[in-house]
């Protein structure tokens, strides 16, 4: 995790970490970080912008592979090109593997049997064998589902799901 936010940054100082530029006061949505070559992070991704159609969304996203991602990336404790976990950044702290996962779930602007679902798996079920399952999955993702060879922005998105993308 990530830790809070630096006292320089809350008080609208300069950046004092990675990323502190993709949370203000204007937007402090959570940033989705995905594997933009793996084909099911890109439906991950698809299943988010379904799940959560309002405009603006109650998230953001992020290719790994970016310039925000990577800046994301370092913002999470993570080493770039690590794309061995989803990582759900926020303005406060940062959580990867199935805590990201059932965040994501419990985030969105969905059905509410989602959100109850994520909170009863996270109350039901240890932490090691969440993550455990989630390995397993993460470690065979391209054997089983392949690589992408375009990220999910390939053209055929809206406005309103462009936007919600992070690039720069």
């Amino acid at each position: 995790a990530a830790g809070a936010a630096s006292p320089a940054a809350a008080a609208g100082g300069a950046s004092a970490r990675p990323g502190d530029e993709f949370f203000t006061a204007a937007d402090s949505r959570p940033v989705v970080l995905f594997d933009g070559d793996c084909r099911l992070c890109n439906g991950g991704v698809a299943a988010v912008l379904a799940l959560d159609p309002s405009t603006p969304g109650r998230v953001r996203l992020a290719a790994m592979q970016s310039p925000a991602g990577v800046k994301l990336l370092a913002r999470a404790g993570r080493a770039e090109g690590d794309l061995s976990s989803v990582v759900l950044v926020t303005q406060e702290d940062s959580f990867v593997r199935s805590e990201a996962v059932l965040g994501i779930g419990e985030i969105l602007d969905a059905p509410l049997p989602l959100p109850l679902a994520a909170a009863a798996t996270r109350n039901l079920l240890p932490l090691p064998l969440r993550d455990a399952a989630y390995n397993l999955i993460a470690g065979t993702r391209y054997d089983i589902f392949g690589r992408s060879d375009v990220c999910r922005l390939d053209g055929g998105e809206t406005d309103a799901e462009r936007a919600r993308f992070l690039s720069d």
